[in-house]
């Protein structure tokens, strides 16, 4: 009285250029946290933590175009020095 699927089908996008995987239940499982690889710059396609962490912000902010436009000009200004906060 086995319920289980007997395969699993894993699709990837075409763009990727994997072929399509079949796995039997038994084969079919998340990876270990221990073996898998530390990535280094999770921020990625970001090009800093900190570009990706004020974008997070933005986002969740709900903020619009000009008013992130804002934001950056305010932090540009701030790293010159012409402005303080």
């Amino acid at each position: 009285s086995n319920n289980h699927p007997p395969n699993f089908k894993t699709e990837f996008h075409p763009c990727s250029k994997c072929l399509t995987h079949y796995q039997s239940f038994g084969e079919f499982s998340q990876q270990q946290p221990a073996s898998m690889a530390l990535d280094s710059e999770p921020w990625c396609p970001f090009t800093s933590e900190c570009n990706y962490i004020v974008a997070m912000i933005t986002v969740e902010a709900g903020l619009s175009a000009v008013q992130v436009d804002s934001l950056l000009r305010l932090i540009h200004h701030i790293g010159q020095g012409t402005a303080s906060i």
